[in-house]
């Protein structure tokens, strides 16, 4: 958790984690894989063991997740036209 989310209500928080994960998925870089895999095993393992006493481990994976809330639009947008059947221009690439 970002310091700055621990401030502000929690459904802040609640809408600012899936959309950062949404936006890492989305990302299609190749070197962006290795950022995916870290932040999605940390948040799943933290999700599990993690207790309310130890809130501040969610800090350590922050910086990870604003980079992913950066791609989120572009990766909302992607969905939606994926799922409307539009083929999508990513980059100079159609995918």
């Amino acid at each position: 958790m970002n310091f700055l989310l621990a401030v502000l209500p929690a459904w802040v928080t609640a809408l600012y984690v899936p959309l950062a994960i949404l936006g890492l998925l989305g990302w299609p870089a190749r070197g962006a894989t290795p950022m995916k895999l870290t932040a999605v095993c940390y948040l799943a393992l933290f999700s599990i063991i993690g207790q309310p006493a130890n809130f501040y481990w969610g800090w350590l994976i922050a910086p990870v997740l604003a980079l992913g809330i950066v791609r989120a639009p572009q990766a909302v947008r992607d969905l939606f036209f994926g799922v409307r059947g539009f083929r999508i221009r990513w980059e100079g690439r159609e995918r």
